[in-house]
């Protein structure tokens, strides 16, 4: 296909190559594809170019181009495998383009980059003295962590290495944290308190809140303003930033499945503006609306919209996971996939439920791109599925399940998914102490 001076062609096992010729020739000419991230930048390259990139035919063509390398690379099995972390991997952040930072319990923080094509071990960060949780990234020079050793360490790169710019000692055992904005972040406790933490200059100064009775479960950004939580006492609460000060808006788990305060939040999702799902320990999946809203006062009252049941069997719901505007998906601990839709009277109905493809408890799932999905669960089994905006269509299984462990320690397994969209990859990580990274794209990192 030649489209304005760009040649792309076509290779069965390591991707394209590019020849431009005009005044982009010394930028791009040189760009020969050895793993799947190189084929973005010929999607970028096109997207950013007027004449086609913002057209029909040439959305099409991206599309076309990257399910086709997608469907070869299904059956594929080759990864890369991080190793160093000594103890259960709780979470994995890309910090940009070419830098992934993982935290343990062991517990380090460790840096990768991507070097010719492979992901490569550059750092250990040692100064945290537990176990590591929380994981945040504020830019692409500076991330945050907090710990159980109760203290919330920033650190950012200076030249070649990343070093600690301010420790703050909270005093408390911090579990999680989100970044709202480059200079601003949340931080919970095991406790119930929740930190808001401003940066400012060459200071961070912490304001906190003691809240909630229990610990804090689950904490999720909405937008720069704006977060949720879910608490072990039945608490589903939204924070919203007006000005310098935060309201909160807490929401008690409905009396019709309280169950003598054992049913409580799990995770909270925004659906579209206005409307949040929020998963119960007991497989209730119950929608909150925002009924009113005074725009003197900033003040919302959030209504109960609808409860569902996720699963036959009370067990958790793990995750839920918006696909349109009208439809979401929702998983768990009973290994099954509930697709609900959204109907013409305003109400979800259950439009698919799927429990013969998973094993065992489903730890995440995720879009890799658009209408084609990944799920993963406590065995290690990868299971990729299609949107067809109807149904799910179970495509394969990517990976096979770990047979050589017991039952109980699969299913307690922490296994989780994360996309890495710049690079066209996903990376799986686990209890385990592994941390694997596989190609979407036949143009794979491990040939």
């Amino acid at each position: 296909m030649d489209t304005t001076g760009l040649t792309l062609t076509d290779r069965a096992n390591v991707g394209a190559n590019i020849s431009i010729s005009g005044s982009e020739s010394s930028r791009h000419k040189s760009r020969v594809f050895s793993r799947a991230g190189a084929i973005q930048s010929v999607f970028v390259f096109l997207m950013n170019r007027e004449y086609e990139g913002n057209s029909p035919a040439g959305r099409r063509f991206i599309h076309q181009y990257k399910i086709k390398h997608y469907q070869q690379a299904l059956c594929d099995r080759n990864h890369q495998e991080l190793a160093g972390h000594e103890d259960s991997v709780n979470q994995l952040l890309q910090v940009n383009g070419n830098t992934l930072v993982s935290v343990s319990d062991d517990p380090t923080v460790r840096v990768w980059s991507d070097k010719a094509g492979r992901w490569q071990f550059v750092q250990a960060l040692t100064l945290h003295s537990d176990r590591v949780h929380g994981l945040a990234s504020l830019s692409d020079f500076r991330f945050v962590t907090c710990s159980h050793d109760r203290s919330v360490i920033i650190w950012h790169k200076l030249n070649d290495d990343w070093r600690e710019w301010t420790r703050i000692q909270t005093g408390r055992v911090c579990t999680d944290i989100i970044a709202l904005t480059p200079d601003n972040f949340i931080v919970t406790t095991s406790h119930g308190h929740v930190g808001s933490f401003h940066i400012d200059g060459l200071e961070c100064y912490p304001y906190w809140f003691n809240e909630y009775r229990d610990a804090i479960y689950n904490v999720t950004r909405l937008d720069a303003e704006s977060f949720t939580l879910c608490t072990m006492d039945g608490i589903f609460a939204y924070w919203q930033r007006r000005g310098s000060e935060w309201n909160r808006y807490n929401n008690h788990c409905p009396a019709s499945i309280r169950n003598g305060g054992q049913n409580y939040p799990l995770t909270a999702v925004p659906l579209c503006e206005g409307i949040i799902a929020v998963g119960y320990s007991l497989g209730h999946i119950v929608v909150w609306w925002c009924h009113k809203y005074n725009e003197s006062s900033g003040r919302l009252t959030w209504r109960e919209m609808q409860t569902l049941e996720h699963g036959d069997e009370p067990e958790e719901v793990k995750g839920i996971l918006p696909i349109s505007e009208v439809s979401f998906i929702s998983y768990g601990d009973d290994a099954c996939m509930a697709l609900w839709r959204l109907d013409h009277n305003k109400k979800w109905q259950l439009q698919q439920r799927i429990i013969d493809i998973h094993t065992y408890a489903i730890a995440n799932c995720l879009e890799v791109f658009r209408d084609h999905y990944w799920s993963i669960d406590n065995s290690g089994a990868v299971h990729c599925w299609r949107w067809t905006g109807e149904e799910l269509v179970h495509e394969c299984q990517r990976v096979s399940s770990r047979q050589d462990y017991d039952d109980a320690f699969l299913r307690s397994s922490g296994i989780r998914l994360l996309g890495l969209g710049y690079s066209d990859e996903v990376a799986t990580f686990s209890e385990d102490c592994t941390i694997k990274i596989w190609p979407l794209f036949r143009a794979g990192i491990a040939e």
